[in-house]
């Protein structure tokens, strides 16, 4: 098993929830949801989100993008290469939009089993840079990829914890297309993110930004399939990584 950054759960921030909660579900009952979701629709976003109580939050995400399956598993796999692509306008809200609650600023990796997101809270008193480090393992199949991920423990965090994972497979279309479903939970230590945090902010929060990466891949995905090369980084220089405070 290859280990590789799983920048969905960055939108999300770090789960004291047993696997039973968030059980990974086969393949075939997975394509079965997406076929239900997605069937006949490329460039197209459904999420949801829901308060389970006890400061939980759970999102639930499905995505069909123009794309071929082959190449999203390589891009996907090139750990060093997300902070290049996957970053690009990651903070721009839609127009007449505000700023996102949450600002990312780069994704760092430690090692081959860690990375480290760096961000901040665009609100009083959060606006510092902060980080949060997470482990990740990834399974590549021949028809399907899975992307499991959790958060490190870290001291005088908001979030406790969080726990997500990630099924791509191609998609059933005549023309090239990739289905993804990415679900999370986030449990809280504090009550003022949790109720901070409608579910409207928090789709706004998430899907913008899967729209973002998706379009992010298919820039990467036509680089690559063009043979072209990459000019300059665009994400932030790598700098010193900031306490894991969140």
């Amino acid at each position: 098993m290859k280990r590789l950054p799983l920048l969905f759960l960055l939108l999300l921030s770090p789960v004291c929830f047993g696997d039973d909660q968030l059980a990974i579900p086969s393949d075939e009952v997975t394509l079965k949801e997406m076929r239900e979701v997605l069937h006949g629709k490329t460039d197209f976003v459904d999420r949801k989100a829901k308060r389970l109580g006890n400061k939980v939050l759970q999102v639930d995400c499905y995505l069909s993008i123009a794309g071929y399956f082959d190449t999203f598993k390589k891009v996907t796999s090139n750990l060093t290469g997300w902070r290049d692509w996957a970053l690009i306008d990651i903070n721009l809200p839609q127009p007449a939009q505000s700023d996102y609650i949450l600002q990312l600023h780069d994704l760092l990796e430690n090692n081959p089993k860690i990375m480290t997101s760096v961000f901040s809270f665009n609100i009083p008193f959060f606006k510092n840079h902060r980080s949060r480090s997470f482990n990740t393992t990834t399974t590549l199949g021949d028809k399907s990829l899975l992307v499991v991920g959790e958060t490190m423990p870290a001291e005088k965090s908001a979030v406790k914890r969080a726990k997500a994972f990630m099924k791509a497979f191609a998609g059933d279309g005549q023309s090239p297309t990739i289905w993804v479903n990415v679900k999370a939970m986030v449990e809280f230590n504090s009550w003022f993110f949790y109720e901070a945090l409608p579910e409207k902010i928090l789709l706004r929060e998430v899907g913008d930004r899967l729209t973002y990466l998706a379009q992010n891949y298919q820039r990467e995905e036509s680089r690559r399939r063009s043979g072209a090369s990459v000019a300059t980084s665009i994400a932030p220089a790598k700098a010193e990584v900031p306490h894991e405070n969140q």
